[in-house]
């Protein structure tokens, strides 16, 4: 069986979707013959390439919330993805443009890795990139995930 995932590596949703996707496949019988095929979605093209912005300003800007109600939409995600035992920290993150890591995911798809790949950077985008982007370049930080990838 194949399954096609549409989806971008710095959306909430879509980690969340991906952690029950893995958790539904362990428990399935012939979970290990099933092939995940990794696609991009960029949600926000329109995100400038080279700035990232906090989460909750972020979010505030482009749904046109109070940063109380993109403050409370953050809880909430936080709170759905510790149902899945992820633990973002959108006090920390700081939200890139995706275009640069879904060139990386498609260059880990050509080699085969693409699972593994969406693997490594969905937690980089809830878990990491706050503090790692202030020190390194997203460019930097995607070449560390791509070694790390390949070890």
């Amino acid at each position: 069986m194949k399954i096609e995932v549409w989806s971008d590596v710095y959306c909430p949703f879509c980690y969340i979707a991906e952690a029950r996707l893995e958790k539904a496949l362990a428990k399935y019988q012939k979970g290990d013959q099933v092939e995940l095929v990794f696609r991009s979605f960029e949600l926000d093209p329109s995100l400038p390439v080279d700035q990232s912005y906090p989460a909750r300003d972020y979010l505030a800007l482009k749904y046109q919330l109070t940063q109380e109600q993109a403050q409370a939409q953050l809880d909430a995600i936080t709170n759905l993805a510790k149902e899945e035992g992820l633990d973002f920290r959108f006090d920390q993150a700081w939200i890139p443009n995706s275009r640069k890591s879904h060139a990386l995911l498609h260059l880990a798809i050509e080699q085969g890795l693409g699972r593994d790949m969406a693997q490594l950077l969905f937690p980089f985008s809830f878990l990491m990139v706050a503090s790692r982007l202030r020190e390194l370049s997203l460019k930097q930080y995607l070449k560390k995930l791509w070694k790390r990838l390949l070890v």
